[in-house]
């Protein structure tokens, strides 16, 4: 069974009418993380994707998020008929301590991967592959993901 990252991932191959928007709850610009209360030392996000993207919408519904758009999309579709779709929201947590190869913490992390994915390049199933290996091989070093409840 695939992590929760990489089957939100996954769907960055999916022919979409509309660019990707990689969505993540709370900005890692602004904030370190929420932190869980029954898990000291616990801190958590929100990650999805969302090639439906309302920045309206967003900014009603959340005090605070960040986003990055990906127009890189194949001239036609991958395959089918393309389509506008949001995935679920996957919680991605870390420890306070735990930080990457080198020495960034969960949120600078994100923080960097929101700058990074408006460059990734989803033109081929086998480029969109390489932007997800990427972003999960960037992101399992500092955290954890499950299915939000």
């Amino acid at each position: 069974m695939s992590s929760p990252l990489r089957r939100v991932l996954s769907s960055l191959k999916t022919p979409v009418s509309k660019p990707w928007c990689l969505v993540v709850l709370p900005n890692p610009n602004s904030y370190h993380a929420i932190t869980n209360v029954s898990s000291p030392g616990e801190l958590m996000f929100h990650l999805r994707l969302d090639s439906n993207f309302d920045l309206d919408e967003y900014c009603e519904a959340n005090p605070t998020f960040g986003f990055a758009a990906n127009d890189h999309m194949p001239n036609k579709p991958l395959s089918g008929k393309p389509v506008s779709t949001t995935t679920d929201w996957i919680r991605v947590i870390s420890d306070v301590n735990r930080r990457s190869s080198d020495g960034l913490t969960v949120h600078e992390v994100l923080a960097d991967l929101l700058r990074q994915f408006p460059r990734f390049n989803l033109q081929s199933a086998q480029d969109a592959e390489e932007a997800i290996n990427k972003i999960e091989s960037r992101l399992a070093e500092v955290a954890s993901f499950k299915d939000s409840e």
